[in-house]
């Protein structure tokens, strides 16, 4: 699936999967994972929270271990680099740190566990965001610190997120339809939703920073195009198993170009391997594109 929208409007300018051309693909709920780093980066940067963690390939939350994927151990990490190496022990250790109020507070901001009304009779849910009950386990607070467990989000609702934290910090509503016309061809164009400050510029730009920095420095590197893609990739477990082998839902959520975004894509993929394998490339060809 894949969804094109304007950052600063919100409007969807494209939807579409492949290979069967399902436009419904791009509003149902898939498992998140790493993309949504992001959001919980939004909340540290503007909640003053700044931690830095020596990662070992793992970390103990009661019970439970947590891994970086293969059990990397990326060393010391501050937010720049545990975004750009996706490191997921971090983001446990984030996760922990902010708590369950705060993470959902800006989750909900976002947009996630809602719904979105994108055309008149037209309403489609957001996905599922845990609530505070779930999340008194320790364990669930760090399954959400690196988008896993209970959380869902459709690739339309992740877009409509990217644009608000790329945007200067201002979220609306996705609208689909730009205008209507009459019998008589007069186009009446359609108004734009109301837009929320959710987020500071300072955070927005610190966003778009480390966006770039995924790209040049990190996991995205696939994505990049004129030195101006920015963004970041997933690789979220699904829980859904076939012959022994668990599906995967690989992600790029990306903007271009990063220093003055234009346009918020996201790539998603069914069964996946990676977001670095799977969706980069097809970022850097839509951007190539519209370029």
């Amino acid at each position: 699936a894949i969804v094109v929208m304007d950052v600063d409007t919100a409007q969807i300018l494209a939807l579409y999967s492949a290979p069967d051309d399902n436009m419904f693909r791009a509003v149902m709920p898939y498992t998140v994972g790493s993309v949504f780093k992001l959001i919980v980066t939004a909340c540290a940067l503007e909640n003053d929270v700044d931690i830095s963690y020596a990662c070992t390939g793992s970390i103990t939350v009661g019970d439970t271990e947590f891994t970086c994927q293969k059990e990397k151990a990326h060393g010391q990490q501050h937010m720049r680099e545990a975004l750009a190496n996706s490191c997921n022990c971090f983001f446990v250790k984030l996760a922990l740190e902010l708590g369950a109020d705060k993470l959902l507070e800006t989750a909900r901001s976002f947009g996630f566990g809602g719904e979105t009304q994108i055309m008149d009779d037209y309403t489609v849910s957001d996905g599922n965001l845990p609530d505070e009950n779930d999340l008194t386990s320790k364990g669930q607070l760090a399954l959400l610190g690196f988008g896993q467990g209970l959380l869902t989000s459709t690739p339309l609702q992740f877009c409509t997120a990217l644009c608000a934290l790329s945007n200067g910090g201002f979220y609306r509503e996705p609208t689909l339809v730009s205008g209507t016309v009459d019998i008589h061809e007069n186009v009446t164009e359609a108004a734009l939703s109301e837009s929320t400050r959710i987020i500071s510029e300072e955070t927005s730009e610190t966003l778009r920073s480390y966006m770039r920095y995924v790209v040049t420095n990190g996991t995205g590197s696939a994505a990049e195009y004129n030195h101006s893609s920015a963004g970041k990739t997933s690789t979220a477990q699904s829980g859904i198993y076939e012959d022994g082998r668990e599906v995967l839902n690989t992600w790029f959520a990306g903007i271009y170009p990063y220093d003055n975004p234009e346009y918020a894509i996201v790539v998603m993929t069914e069964d996946g391997s990676s977001g670095s394998s799977d969706c980069c490339p097809i970022f850097r060809t839509i951007v190539e594109s519209i370029s």
